[in-house]
């Protein structure tokens, strides 16, 4: 077998890791050979930089242990494997015509900030410009459905201790007890407050009251992903009755529960107003202002979009960020386990975060040496290292994350709409994903 046709077979191996015997072996061997040198070192250390500050904010708890075993894995990554996988992140899912325990959910993301300005204080952007930067770009994230009663247990993802709705009774609490309510839930407008409260105390939660949960499922490994939204909650005063009432949990990078939002179920239902209450990006703070929405868009199965808009504190009426998330029941089996059962899905999806802040960053601070440490991950410092992984089939080029990331890349110019409209532009993935 000449050299040519032994490159090309583990090429082949690159796109079924498990598949080519001696393929893993090869990689570790190569790993081994390198791990520690000057080289190794240096594209780990602007590895841990990116995911510190571009994906988990560098003020996160990720742990470094975490962060090395996320590099390894990124050594491994093949060229194919991510372009076949992000090629089901940029379209959104078929939604199914039956019940499924798994949703797909599509966000479509649109920036429309008409007060762009380069190189504002970092952390403190707050709309100071005059020129009109947008971009829109679209993700997918796999949800598991459970029922919700007083007498159902809610899965371990959902116990987690900084949920503040971790068990039945916290959440009953949290939204008929007048004191636990105003603690736990931030409005701008009191009516809405005072609204919402009167209907979510009235809800008999020891009895008639049931509900499902929506919240990310384990990966290969245990692993989860689940980075902006932590669970979504949806209640009905009883069994057969519409959903009336929603809450929400958004998360941190890690998918760690943030900060919690609730509102009624009503087609006439004006969006509620309050506040991110973290810093959602690099280029955010706790103050943006949120503005949001549940919509449904079918009872049975049920599916709904869940419309958010972000503003900045002085432009309330002129948000900078518009996120319209679908959920739909999974019509694909085969995607749900393409998603699950690839121990790559969560760290492709991180890097793959870290690329789109990457190239926002870019355009509001032109003049960053801090976006090159990007660069520095997609060339692996050390010709002879890079070559090794190369030639065993796969390919750490600059471009890794470059395909497939924006239905439409950042851009300035001097003025530009307001209106939401990047959703209409997303395809509808083939069946098979």
């Amino acid at each position: 077998m000449s050299v040519f046709q032994r490159v090309l077979l583990m090429m082949g191996c690159a796109l079924v890791l498990s598949g080519c015997p001696g393929f893993h072996a090869r990689i570790e061997g190569i790993k081994s050979e390198y791990r520690g040198t000057a080289e190794w070192n240096t594209s780990k250390a602007a590895f841990k930089a990116i995911m510190k500050n571009y994906v988990h904010d560098s003020a996160s708890e990720v742990s470094d242990a975490q962060l090395e075993e996320d590099f390894e894995l990124y050594v491994s990554l093949s060229k194919e494997e991510v372009e076949e996988f992000l090629k089901t992140q940029a379209c959104r899912p078929k939604k199914g015509s039956e019940d499924s325990e798994f949703y797909m959910v599509n966000s479509a993301h649109q920036r429309h900030d008409s007060f762009f300005a380069e190189n504002q204080p970092r952390r403190h952007i707050a709309g100071s410009g005059t020129k009109y930067a947008h971009a829109a770009f679209t993700a997918n994230m796999l949800l598991q459905k459970y029922p919700l009663s007083p007498s159902a247990a809610l899965p371990a993802r959902a116990r987690l201790a900084k949920n503040p709705f971790s068990s039945w009774e916290k959440l009953a609490r949290a939204l008929t007890d007048e004191t636990k309510f105003g603690a736990t839930f931030y409005f701008k407008d009191p009516e809405q407050a005072q609204a919402v409260f009167a209907a979510t105390k009235a809800l008999d939660f020891s009895g008639s009251v049931r509900g499902q949960l929506f919240i990310a499922p384990t990966l290969k490994g245990g692993e989860v992903f689940s980075p902006a939204l932590y669970a979504v909650y949806v209640l009905t005063a009883g069994e057969g009755a519409a959903p009336s009432v929603f809450v929400v949990v958004s998360a941190n990078a890690q998918g760690e529960p943030e900060t919690p939002y609730v509102g009624l179920i009503s087609p006439d239902q004006e969006p509620y107003q309050g506040e991110t209450g973290f810093a959602f990006t690099y280029l955010s703070t706790a103050k943006n202002l949120l503005n949001y929405q549940f919509v449904v868009t079918d009872e049975s199965p049920l599916s709904f979009d869940l419309v958010i808009t972000t503003a900045f504190p002085d432009h309330p009426d002129k948000p900078y960020v518009t996120v319209r998330s679908t959920f739909a029941p999974a019509v694909s089996e085969q995607s749900v386990a393409k998603y699950r059962n690839s121990g790559l899905t969560r760290l492709i999806l991180m890097i793959r975060k870290g690329a789109l802040m990457r190239d926002l960053i870019r355009i509001y601070y032109p003049n960053s040496k801090e976006v090159q440490v990007w660069n520095d991950v997609g060339a692996i410092h050390g010709t002879k290292f890079r070559n090794k992984v190369e030639a065993a089939g796969l390919n750490l080029a600059v471009d890794l994350f470059d395909r497939d990331l924006w239905l439409e890349k950042p851009k300035v110019s001097g003025s530009g709409p307001l209106e939401f409209k990047s959703v209409g532009d997303v395809k509808e993935c083939e069946a098979a994903n």
